[in-house]
């Protein structure tokens, strides 16, 4: 019996060739058929995250832009624009509960050489008030420039002043595209992540839209320009 089985296995026989070669043939087609199904079934899957995540990010963006939109109205509502006026239609919007991915909502005032210091002597006055303490908050970063864009209003009310008197115009690849915004009349996002607000493990980004004086002709470049008030932001958790 064990003579008859080494026989039937011995490599010098013919049969046990054609025996393994058909069953690498079998074993490779087997092994091809199944990567291939996994394949398949991991891009099927891939796809369908993919879809299910623009879904998503489409949807919030809608909600990004019209939480925009409502908030311009409200700015262009009245004359003047004040941090209580500011503080409380952020109150309204409940963004922990309607818009949580929004930490903050902020409105950059654009302002000439020639109002700097009126500008900055009402800022400090409104900060202190805010904090219930005197602050000496200035435009940043410091320098004289032909125009400046300064956050004024920011809602929630932040952990300190610092958030309050950044110049967006002082970066320039930043205020190449905040002029490209004025000018075209659309919504943005930076792209770039917010230095002050994002971690290693928490990004945030800013979406941005002009913001003009109502009842002013907007049909052209010129138009726009001398009709704009400033930009309104919000800085969101990616």
């Amino acid at each position: 019996m064990a003579t008859t089985l080494r026989g039937a296995f011995s490599v010098t026989r013919f049969s046990f060739w054609v025996g393994a070669l058909l069953s690498s043939l079998v074993g490779s087609l087997l092994y091809m058929i199944t990567a291939r199904s996994i394949e398949s079934d991991a891009q099927a899957r891939f796809i369908s995250h993919a879809k299910y995540a623009q879904s998503v990010i489409n949807v919030r963006v809608k909600s990004y832009t019209d939480l925009l939109r409502a908030t311009t109205s409200m700015i262009q509502s009245s004359d003047v624009l004040t941090h209580q006026n500011f503080h409380e239609f952020a109150l309204g919007l409940n963004l922990a509960r309607n818009f949580p991915a929004v930490d903050y909502i902020n409105f950059a005032v654009q302002v000439t050489p020639g109002q700097r210091q009126a500008f900055v002597d009402a800022l400090r006055k409104d900060v202190s008030g805010i904090f219930g303490k005197p602050v000496q908050v200035d435009i940043a970063p410091p320098g004289e420039r032909s125009s400046y864009l300064v956050v004024a209003f920011v809602e929630p009310v932040p952990p300190g002043p610092p958030y309050f008197g950044v110049d967006l115009m002082a970066n320039r690849y930043f205020g190449n595209q905040l002029l490209q915004e004025r000018d075209s009349g659309q919504i943005f996002s930076t792209g770039t992540p917010i230095p002050m607000l994002s971690r290693p493990n928490n990004i945030y980004l800013g979406m941005r839209m002009p913001v003009y004086r109502r009842g002013l002709p907007l049909g052209t470049v010129d138009q726009r320009r001398a009709a704009y008030m400033g930009s309104l932001g919000i800085a969101f958790s990616v």
